[in-house]
């Protein structure tokens, strides 16, 4: 996969090692699917739970905050798995609360706008119309390909992190035009039966 300078450097490590990491990960992710090059985005958006994200996940947030990694496009998260106010009264394990609070924590260190939303594009986080995005949201991600006229695939956590870090996302998918085209159309107007 072509990188230009910049993208070249963080797999070298000189923006630091999280830039590094999530350069390794875009790298991997867009050769899984011959992607040619990267490109840049303005907006990510990721669930941030730990169903999703797990004990390794949790551990790669920390380092990347730990290190001073901060995302460099504006990037949202969706609603917690419980409501931190009610997790006593829920009867929530202490140790999804530990583990979500942990989450939580490091995503604000990264950076990340903690909307608690999976409806972001209502609170801010708008793309333009054929803006590249990386929302790893399937809803909202139909939303913004359908509705905005945004471009994305549906992106795990990781590479939607990952995407957030650099300013950047592999080309593959729904990125590329001619992946746009529709297949099939639907007529809808009102029958007439008279």
């Amino acid at each position: 996969m072509e990188l230009n300078k910049t993208q070249k450097g963080m797999l070298d490590g000189k923006k630091g090692s999280g830039a590094r990491k999530a350069m390794e990960i875009l790298v991997a992710y867009g050769e899984c699917y011959n992607a040619e090059r990267l490109i840049p985005i303005t907006s990510v958006h990721m669930a941030g739970n730990f169903p999703v994200l797990l004990d390794e996940g949790i551990e790669w947030l920390e380092d990347l905050a730990q290190d001073g990694t901060k995302v460099s496009v504006y990037t949202t998260k969706n609603p917690e798995m419980f409501d931190f106010e009610e997790a006593e009264e829920l009867r929530i394990p202490k140790i999804y609360q530990v583990r979500q609070k942990k989450i939580d924590t490091a995503l604000r260190s990264l950076g990340v706008t903690l909307t608690y939303s999976c409806h972001h594009y209502l609170v801010g986080n708008v793309p333009r119309f054929g803006d590249h995005i990386a929302w790893a949201s399937s809803g909202s991600q139909v939303f913004a390909n359908s509705v905005i006229g945004a471009r994305s695939n549906r992106d795990g956590d990781h590479v939607a992190l990952a995407a957030a870090i650099t300013g950047a996302i592999p080309e593959w998918g729904l990125h590329l035009a001619e992946n746009r085209k529709g297949e099939m159309l639907i007529d809808v107007s009102p029958l007439n039966l008279d």
